[in-house]
Order: C-alpha cells, then sequence, then structure tokens
C-alpha cells in the first residue's frame, strides 16, 4: 500500500481535482488500480484516524479483493478509532442512537448489502456498517466466527452466500439485536 501525504489541503485537494477529478471530495482517500493500492491524505487534525481508514481499505483490498462495499466501509470504520477504543466509533454510536430514539431508524442489512457504490451510502449507512461489524467482532456466543468466517470464504472463492444470510442463520432476530447491541453501548 502506498501512502501520499500531503503538507496542506490545498495541495491535496489540487493533486485531487487533476487526477481524480470525478471522486467526492475528502480528507483522505484509497484508490485502486490495476498497478497500486494508494492512500492519499493530507496532513491535518485528523491524520491518524484517516490513515487508519483509508489504509485499512488498503489491506482489506489487497487480502479480499471482492469484499462487499458496505463491509469494506464497516470495518474501515470500525478501525479508524484505533486500538484502544475496541472499535467504538463515538460518532457513529451517536448517530444511530439518537435514530433509535425517534424511532427514524431500523437495521436494514438486505439492503446495505444491496449498495454498489459509495455514492449510494449515507452517513447513517455508514454507522450501520460499522455497527454490524461492531455488534459481530464484540459480541459474546463467538459471533465474530460469522464475520472472519464470511471473510475467509470470500477470499478463497470469488463469491460467498452474503453474510446477512449466514447472520439469520444463527440469530433469531438479529435486527432487534443490534440495535440491543447499540442501546448498551451507550
Amino acid at each position: 500500500i502506498h501512502v501520499y501525504l500531503f503538507f496542506s489541503y490545498a495541495s491535496y485537494y489540487g493533486f485531487l481535482k487533476q487526477q481524480f477529478p470525478n471522486f467526492p471530495t475528502r480528507r483522505a482517500i484509497f484508490v485502486e488500480t490495476d498497478i497500486e493500492l494508494a492512500v492519499y491524505a493530507h496532513w491535518g487534525d485528523h491524520i491518524a484516524e484517516d490513515l487508519r481508514h483509508e489504509v485499512a481499505h488498503g489491506y482489506l483490498h489487497a487480502a479480499i479483493p471482492n469484499l462487499p462495499l458496505w463491509l469494506d466501509e464497516g470495518l474501515a470504520e470500525y478501525f479508524e478509532v484505533g486500538f484502544s477504543r475496541k472499535g467504538l466509533n463515538q460518532t457513529h454510536l451517536d448517530l444511530l442512537n439518537a435514530q433509535i430514539d425517534l424511532a427514524a431508524w431500523q437495521p436494514d442489512l438486505d439492503r446495505l448489502e444491496q449498495l454498489a457504490s459509495a455514492a449510494e451510502m449515507s452517513q447513517l449507512d455508514y454507522a450501520e456498517a460499522w455497527a454490524w461489524v461492531h455488534y459481530l467482532l464484540n459480541s459474546d456466543d463467538d459471533k465474530a466466527n460469522l464475520l472472519t468466517g464470511y471473510l475467509a470464504d470470500l477470499r478463497q472463492a470469488t463469491t460467498a452466500n452474503r453474510l446477512g444470510t449466514r447472520i439469520e442463520k444463527r440469530l433469531a432476530a438479529p435486527q432487534l439485536a443490534l440495535v440491543e447491541h447499540i442501546q448498551m453501548l451507550r
């Protein structure tokens, strides 16, 4: 993974507009080409978080090129907060709890699994993707094996049945379990 770090936002933004004019404006980006996995970022207050997030994409794409978008983002959001936080992304947690309190959101893994472009993902989608990853990796009953087994299967084959299908076979009410997990983390 090649990391290109710009001294200023202006130089970073100028480079992006020239090299990747159709990319959305972000503090950092991951770019996969036929010859390179690259992260582009600029020095700033969020550099550690940005690099953890984008480099996570790089490692994931190097190991599992066919990773579903929602899971790619959920894992990157999980790892961006740093090891000491154990994947707890407070911004996402606060957003989801606020939506739950307003009865404005329910988990919908089937919908997440249909997303094909990052441009389709809202902040709430990123938060939900993070929540599924956090729930699976930080819950009892060995739920982490659902995720790690799925990742291993994806790595071995070009396709694997949906993670949502595996979760539904293992858990009676996965959406309710996710909401309870989110509320427990308050």
